[in-house]
């Protein structure tokens, strides 16, 4: 899902030795079908009619940018169809995002650092990070 096409490539090559890949475009995108009706609502459900055809149970979506969008609205409406969700180039926080770009291995050190047997939420791990990370997002 993701929205240029040469970084879609690079990561379905990238991955195709392990996992099956589908690249599915977008509506509106690509050589997909032309709508009137355009809505990250309507574009989850889409990826999940195409689960559905292709009778897959849980999948593993990987996203940037306008896919990661619609990767996040597909999670929070179909989260029984989700096994894991990966965005790449996009977070539903913007001042996150900075921070990301700013202190990126200090982000990676930190989260391959937890202990994941005491995170039980979201909260439990943002805490653990805000412990190592800079205080301020700016």
């Amino acid at each position: 899902m993701f929205s240029l096409v040469s970084l879609s490539l690079f990561y379905s090559k990238s991955f195709c030795l392990y996992v099956q890949i589908i690249t599915p475009d977008a509506r509106n995108h690509g050589d997909s079908g032309r709508s009137t009706k355009m809505s990250f609502f309507l574009q989850a459900l889409d990826v999940h009619h195409l689960i559905q055809e292709l009778q897959l149970s849980k999948v593993v979506l990987l996203a940037n940018s306008m896919g990661a969008k619609t990767a996040m609205t597909f999670a929070l409406s179909y989260p029984a169809s989700l096994d894991s969700l990966i965005t790449v180039d996009i977070s539903p926080w913007p001042k996150r995002q900075t921070l990301a770009e700013k202190h990126l291995p200090q982000i990676v050190a930190a989260l391959r650092a937890m202990d994941l047997s005491l995170i039980k939420d979201r909260r439990d791990a943002d805490k653990i990070l805000m412990d190592v990370l800079p205080v301020s997002f700016e």
